[in-house]
């Protein structure tokens, strides 16, 4: 019983050690992403040229919400800001959605039929 006891202190010390190493793996995984290369600003303004020049009118919509994404897709992996027009007043879809990549490049993504 008493090469046990000992045994036990020696393996929970090396649970512990192990403990202690993957924690401080995933708080290191875990630390705050860098900052995207084009700012939330720079992509609003953007995707509102694209829409003036598309000749989408936002006039009566406002911007409901901006999001930092990751696109997993094959062709086109990387992050970008998705960004979500809404009707001032209630309306039924033509919504305008954008995602501006981090390149500048920009992918109409509205809302509604």
């Amino acid at each position: 019983m008493d090469g046990l006891v000992r045994g036990a202190g020696r393996s929970s010390g090396a649970v512990a050690l192990l403990l202690a190493l993957v924690l401080a793996r995933a708080a290191a995984a875990t630390d705050a992403p860098a900052a995207p290369p084009l700012p939330l600003r720079e992509a609003i303004r953007l995707a509102e040229e694209w829409a003036r020049a598309g000749g989408v009118d936002l006039s009566a919509q406002h911007l409901s919400w901006a999001r930092l994404c990751v696109d997993e897709a094959p062709g086109r992996r990387g992050r970008y800001w998705h960004l979500q027009w809404t009707w001032t007043s209630p309306r039924l879809g033509g919504e305008f959605g954008a995602r501006v990549y981090m390149d500048g490049l920009i992918t109409p993504q509205p809302c509604g039929p």
